[in-house]
């Protein structure tokens, strides 16, 4: 089955092409490089197009933000940015025309894998849409996300999987409402969105990291919620990703939340994904056998986690 098709506005023809051949091996069907707002013009009025992803800065009368607002009157196109220049006035700018999505560069293939995908399934989204429906849509990019992060990780997805089911056996023990219930799933499942843009280097090192790749690594809350809350069907768990390396005493990042203040739905993933992340296979540490993981989360009941979840989980587990 044909994928999406995508115009391309790049008017350096090395990145243009580099984009062009990231693009077609992520099966995606690509017009272009259009290398000025007018050329990308006629091809939007002469291609049955999906998705335009155009740099900000472009040569000729028309930058790219110039450019959105004249193809959204001509066609009802989603519009991705690309842009190296992440300044207050120009991310202000580009949020006058509405995109649906914005890439920093550099970026990697599974960054815009994703980012595609969000602003393809945001603008396809029918808002009358039944619950259904709209789990069914959290459920396929939750499955896109996955699919690109275990691209960097063979054994998260069978991991996710036992954390989805961990965390669903908690929440029923602690009588959490269907919709916290259904957000602490699709928490689980995407999480760790924002370590898609963390180097291999760092994210699988064999030895401890360094202050400056520790700080890196801590960005990933960030980078995550940032992904998150361009899609209306992530953004009921973008503040919980945000918030999913928060500890109990008010340690961890980036608000030191403290207690009660973290969400519910953070707190049981935080203890249902340390056990995995311990009893897992990781290239950098040995594996914990059982006994072993138990035995550290009830050591940090009470500062790295929430003590009333621990012993929840160790009831079920």
């Amino acid at each position: 089955m044909a994928k999406e098709k995508i115009l391309v506005v790049e008017d350096e023809i090395i990145i243009a092409m580099d984009i062009r051949q990231r693009l077609e091996s992520l099966s995606y069907q690509v017009v272009g490089p259009a290398s000025c707002g007018a050329e990308a013009l006629e091809l939007v009025e002469s291609e049955h197009l999906d998705l335009v992803l155009m740099d900000i800065m472009l040569a000729g009368g028309m930058d790219g933000i110039t450019l959105a607002k004249e193809i959204k009157k001509r066609q009802n196109i989603p519009v991705i940015f690309m842009s190296a220049y992440s300044d207050e006035k120009t991310l202000q700018r580009s949020k006058d025309v509405d995109p649906y999505g914005y890439i920093i560069k550099p970026y990697s293939s599974r960054e815009l894998r994703v980012v595609i995908e969000l602003g393809l399934n945001k603008f396809k989204q029918n808002p009358l849409s039944h619950r259904d429906d709209i789990n069914n849509t959290r459920n396929r990019i939750a499955n896109v996300l996955v699919a690109a992060l275990a691209e960097k990780d063979y054994t998260l997805a069978e991991h996710t999987r036992k954390t989805v089911e961990l965390c669903y056996k908690v929440a029923a023990r602690l009588g959490l409402r269907e919709e916290q219930v259904a957000n602490l799933a699709l928490l689980a499942q995407v999480h760790d969105l924002g370590k898609l843009g963390i180097p291999d280097n760092i994210l699988f090192k064999p030895g401890p990291l360094t202050s400056d790749e520790w700080r890196i690594m801590q960005q990933h809350s960030e980078a995550g919620y940032r992904i998150a809350v361009q899609s209306s069907d992530l953004l009921p768990v973008a503040s919980l990703i945000l918030k999913h390396h928060e500890r109990w005493d008010g340690t961890g990042y980036p608000w030191r939340l403290k207690g009660k203040e973290i969400p519910v739905e953070c707190r049981i993933l935080s203890v249902v994904d340390a056990y995995g992340a311990m009893t897992r296979e990781r290239p950098y540490r040995k594996t914990m056998n059982k006994d072993d993981a138990l035995s550290e989360l009830v050591k940090y009941a009470g500062t790295q986690f929430d003590p009333e979840v621990v012993e929840v989980f160790l009831a079920i587990i």
